[in-house]
Order: C-alpha cells, then sequence, then structure tokens
C-alpha cells in the first residue's frame, strides 16, 4: 500500500510541481521586480494564479499518460500537446527575451490586429537564443511525458474530468482581465495571448456606444465676428509627457519639438492632462470640452468644432492616420460641415486601429489641401498615430539601444523612444514646410496629445489603466504667431500665459479656440467644464479623470479627481483610494490619502 501511494505522487502530483517549479520558477526569476511593485489587487491576482496553475499542471501529465499508454493515434496526440506546450511557454519567454516584458492584452491587441508586427515579431525570435530556450522547453516536457507514462500507476484515472478541468484552466486563462505588466502564471500568459488571438480578438466583441450625433446647424451669434485667421488643431497619439526632455526627461527622443516649444511665439503647458487614457473617451472629451463622466446625451446633443467653424465660413477638413471605423469614431465625428476628411480605411482597407497609416500620409495631404483651398481660413485637423504601440519606428535610424540607455529601461521602452524620434522627424518636417507657406503667419496652431502611456512605473503598462502621471500628463502648446498676437490682443494672451505653469485639463483647449477665434461669446464659453485658457486663470482648478462612460462600458470603475494640488485616485476593484501632492511628489511614490483630513475625500466622496 506505501509502494502504490508512493509511485501515485511520485507520477502526476509531484511531476506537475516540478513542472509548475521550473517554468513559474523562471518567471519569478526575471520578474522578480516587477511583482515586488505590484499594487495589492495584481499580486492577489497574481497568487491566485500561480496556485491556479499547479493542478493545469498535474492534469497535464495525466492526459499525456492516458493519451501515451492507449494507441499510436493517441500517442500522436500527446506529441501534438507537448509541441503547443512548449510553444504557449515560448511565447512569452520570448516575448520577454525581445520586449523585456511579458505579454498582456495590449500584446493581443497589436498582433490580432498587425498581421506585419506578428511577423516582425516572430522574426525576432528566430535566432540561437530563442531557439535553445524552445528546444530546452520541449525537453523538459518530453521528459516529464515519458516520466509519466513509466511511473504514473496504473490503475483507473479519469481521463475526462482532468480534460475538463484543463480546457477550463485554457478558457479562464483566454478570457481573464490582465492590464498589469505581470499578474498571471507564465503558462497562462501564453494561453491567454494565443487563445485570444485565435478565438476572440480577431472579432472583439463590440462596446463603444458613440453614436451619431443628433443637432441642428449651428447658428452663428449674430454680434459674433469671427477672427479670420486660420486654425490648426494637430492630436498626437500616446505622447508621454514624461518621455519628453521638455518636461524633464533625461534623453531627448524629440529635439525638434523641443525646439518649437522653446521658440518665443509658442506658448507650452508643462501641466497639461487628459482626461481619459484611452482613445475613444479622451478624443470626444477633447473636441467637445466635455468631461468623460458627462451624459451620453450631451456628447450626443454637442457641437465639434467642424460644425461651428463651417456656420462662419471656414473652409473645414480632417486628416488622420487612424481608423475611424474603429470605436464608431466616423459616425460620430464626421459630418457635411467636414469639407474634406481622409482617415487610414479610406487609403488602406485593412487598416488597423493600432498602426494605422503613416503620419507622412497626413502631412502631405494636408499640406495639399491647404494649398488647393487658401481663398478662405481654414480650420482643420491632424490626428496622428505613430507613437500608439507598436511604436513605428525607422529601421535604419534608431539612435537609442541597449548600449546607451540605462538598464532599468526595458527594450520595449527603448522601442518607444525611437517611435518618438521617428515622429519627430516627419512632424519637424511638416512643420518646416507649413512655415513656408505664405498663410504660415495667419495661422494659430494648437497641439496636444490624446494620453501619455505607461511603463511599469506602477505596475501597469501602455493606457487605459489608471489616471498616474504617466498616462494623462501630456505634451501641450499653442503657437501664435505675432500677426495674430497683435489681433487677439495682450489681454488674452496675458491670460493664456498666465496657466503655463498651472494644473490644466486638455478638454480646455477646443473652448481656447472658440475664445481666441471670437467663434463663441464669453457668455457661452462659461458653459463648458473647463473655461478658455486665454478667460480663466487656473490657480484654483479642479478636474476628473474617467476611462468610463456611457459609451464606453468598463468592469471596474478607475477614476482620478485633480482639486487644488492635489490628485485623487479610485480603484473600482479594491474600493481603495489614493492621494499625491503632484507639485511635491511628480512620480507619485508617496500616498499621503490618510494624512489628510477626511472631509476633503468625504466632499469627493460625496460628489
Amino acid at each position: 500500500m506505501v509502494s502504490k501511494l508512493q509511485k501515485n505522487i511520485s507520477g502526476p502530483y509531484i511531476a506537475g510541481v516540478i513542472l509548475w517549479l521550473i517554468f513559474n520558477g523562471t518567471l519569478l526569476v526575471l520578474s522578480w521586480k516587477t511583482i515586488y511593485n505590484l499594487n495589492t489587487v495584481a499580486l492577489r491576482q497574481f497568487i491566485f494564479s500561480l496556485l491556479f496553475s499547479i493542478p493545469f499542471w498535474i492534469s497535464w501529465n495525466i492526459i499525456i499518460k492516458w493519451c501515451l499508454t492507449k494507441s499510436k493515434n493517441t500517442q500522436l496526440l500527446a506529441a501534438l500537446i507537448i509541441l503547443l506546450t512548449a510553444i504557449i511557454l515560448w511565447i512569452p519567454i520570448g516575448t520577454y527575451l525581445n520586449y523585456g516584458i511579458f505579454p498582456n492584452h495590449q500584446g493581443v491587441l497589436l498582433v490580432a490586429n498587425q498581421i506585419k508586427f506578428a511577423q516582425e515579431a516572430l522574426i525576432g525570435m528566430v535566432d540561437t537564443k530563442h531557439g535553445l530556450v524552445f528546444i530546452s522547453i520541449l525537453i523538459i516536457l518530453t521528459a516529464s511525458a515519458f516520466h509519466a507514462k513509466k511511473n504514473i500507476a496504473k490503475k483507473k484515472t479519469n481521463p475526462i474530468k482532468w480534460a475538463s478541468y484543463f480546457i477550463l484552466y485554457i478558457l479562464l486563462a483566454t478570457f481573464i482581465k490582465s492590464d498589469t505588466l505581470i499578474s498571471l502564471s507564465i503558462e497562462a500568459r501564453g494561453h491567454q495571448f494565443l487563445g485570444r488571438l485565435l478565438l476572440w480578438y480577431k472579432n472583439p466583441p463590440p462596446f463603444f456606444h458613440l453614436q451619431k450625433r443628433s443637432i441642428y446647424p449651428f447658428t452663428p451669434e449674430k454680434k459674433i465676428q469671427p477672427n479670420s485667421f486660420n486654425v490648426l488643431f494637430i492630436i498626437g497619439e500616446t505622447l508621454a509627457a514624461n518621455h519628453l526632455s521638455f518636461w524633464g526627461a533625461k534623453v531627448d527622443p524629440t529635439p525638434n519639438l523641443t525646439k518649437i516649444l522653446s521658440n518665443s511665439d509658442t506658448v507650452p503647458f508643462k501641466k497639461l492632462h487628459s482626461n481619459a487614457s484611452c482613445t475613444d473617451l479622451s478624443l470626444p472629451s477633447i473636441l467637445t470640452g466635455l468631461e468623460p463622466i458627462k451624459p451620453l446625451g450631451l456628447f450626443l446633443s454637442s457641437y465639434l468644432p467642424f460644425d461651428i467653424f463651417k456656420a462662419y465660413g471656414f473652409k473645414t477638413f480632417l486628416i488622420s492616420s487612424h481608423n475611424y471605423d474603429w470605436a464608431n469614431l466616423k459616425a460620430y465625428i464626421i459630418n457635411k460641415s467636414i469639407d474634406f476628411h481622409l482617415t487610414a480605411e479610406q487609403v488602406f482597407e485593412n487598416a488597423s486601429h493600432n498602426t494605422g497609416i503613416s503620419d507622412m500620409i497626413v502631412y502631405k495631404n494636408s499640406l495639399d489641401f491647404i494649398n488647393k483651398n487658401n481663398s478662405k481660413p481654414f480650420f482643420g485637423m491632424l490626428h496622428l498615430n505613430t507613437t500608439h504601440p507598436p511604436y513605428l519606428i525607422d529601421e535604419s535610424d534608431q539612435p537609442y539601444n541597449r548600449s546607451n540607455t540605462p538598464p532599468q529601461i526595458s527594450d520595449l521602452e527603448i522601442r518607444y523612444l525611437n517611435s518618438l524620434y521617428h515622429w519627430d522627424k516627419m512632424f519637424s518636417s511638416f512643420w518646416n514646410n507649413f512655415q513656408k507657406l505664405p498663410l504660415a503667419d495667419k495661422t494659430l496652431i494648437v497641439f496636444t496629445s490624446d494620453h501619455g502611456e505607461a511603463f511599469g512605473e506602477h505596475g501597469l503598462i501602455s493606457h487605459c489603466g489608471r489616471f498616474y502621471e504617466e498616462e494623462s500628463l501630456v505634451p501641450g502648446f499653442i503657437y501664435v504667431p505675432k500677426k495674430i498676437q497683435k489681433i487677439i490682443g495682450n489681454q488674452k494672451i496675458k491670460t493664456l500665459k498666465s496657466n503655463q505653469n498651472l494644473f490644466i485639463a486638455n478638454t480646455s483647449l477646443v473652448p481656447t479656440i472658440y475664445h481666441l477665434t471670437n467663434t463663441l461669446s464669453e457668455e457661452k464659453l462659461k458653459f463648458f467644464n473647463a473655461p478658455p485658457l486665454s478667460l480663466h486663470n487656473y490657480e484654483k482648478n479642479e478636474f476628473t479623470f474617467s476611462n468610463c462612460s456611457e459609451f464606453r462600458n468598463c468592469p471596474l470603475k478607475h477614476i482620478g479627481i485633480y482639486k487644488d494640488g492635489i490628485k485623487y485616485l479610485y480603484e473600482g476593484n479594491t474600493n481603495q483610494w489614493s492621494a499625491f501632492r503632484i507639485e511635491e511628489d511628480p512620480k507619485e511614490k508617496n500616498n499621503i490619502i490618510l494624512k489628510l483630513p477626511a472631509e476633503p475625500l468625504e466632499q469627493i466622496k460625496s460628489n
């Protein structure tokens, strides 16, 4: 009896635990720093995932043993399971060796939507280092399989029971929500990546509810005489201010942008924030001036700048390297008020949301339109995409690499720096060509980004996560040529500059455009969440952050509130608040929530 018990233990259970220790031990060794910095919820998820994966490896051994002892067909099935398992384990380890992180749901979206990126990733993993890793995994799994065949007791096992657990685990790993850099066991990472790619993310379920707006044509105010200069509104993509030297970064991947920001005609904003860190929320918020938490009805009944400027006789255009079929942006934004529009899907039918088309196409078409339609003033919007994951780069010109960047910067972050550099070169080319046009000195240029990007500063990667500075602080400026300064007047310029170093939201930019162009009266401008920067001084300010709204469902309600120098963050999954004095603690390392009086927080909660 003792011998039989020993044989049972030495079979599936010990073998399963050994495999679990080998592969998840690798995970712990490679990512101990990240795991150490995980928040409570992510750490809890990680520990649960680790424990939940032990029965997976036990069931794996039992299923392999059953296949190897039945018939030649089931032996072939065993070989297939071993091969697939090796691939599933190779995906996260190979991704780590390439980019310094384990794959998360953003990585799934990238590969699912962009075959070229998938090919690049796979080609990058075809080398001696990755080959040895794959062979090592295969040898370990094969050895465990033969051990299972030899040592598992011949008493009847119930393969259906274990196979059911096996399939259930794969499904759970596929669909579990995982935003952080690492919060799942290593085989769950591989299952999630492959499972989502094959079963779900090729045709993701729709959850965006932006619709066509229900508006009457805008009627110009009778007493208003708009200023007849041009307006160019440029919205960048995933530009994290904390990676730009003008905002304190130790590297300078955007030297040309830095030069523009230093121009005497440029008014830069050092503490400009996006109200949302997802494009499908931040873009409508920027264009309407509405905070994301406002009712859907307000978004659907709001005018966009195209509607207002078109009513005053301006030429209007929108050119974007984004796919506007995504998130129903086309239905929401594009209407008869836009004289010319060009978005990624019009250029390339299969353009993905993640990579779209080259920003150079945007720049070329905008210059062509402006040159051909210069008889009237224009309002135009350029919506860029280069720096969205997977961070498009110029393969022949990558100034940042492993040898000249600090060791704490991951390979993925190095790619991002090279993408910023690539974006900056293209943007500089456009800027210089635009400045050569006769109408350049009659064009107000407003610039911002939809959100920033996280690289593990608070255990998160990419965006659409929380509202720490890495995701919410964005670059922004208003370029006001001297001819326009004379038209606008000293008072507006003075008030505009008074907000340069104050905490503001980029929902204030469109109202500012209306104020500077005199297209809306000051009485109407007061109804915006964020009054114009040229009308209102933001010494005292309050605004909210949210990635949830009535047109963007999300399971966990994470919100942020900035009020009088303190940023309050609420995590819906833990029902916990944190607070940071951003001026003193820009990296948000010291949570002061317990040191604050209870009254302000209770007031924020009640609102």
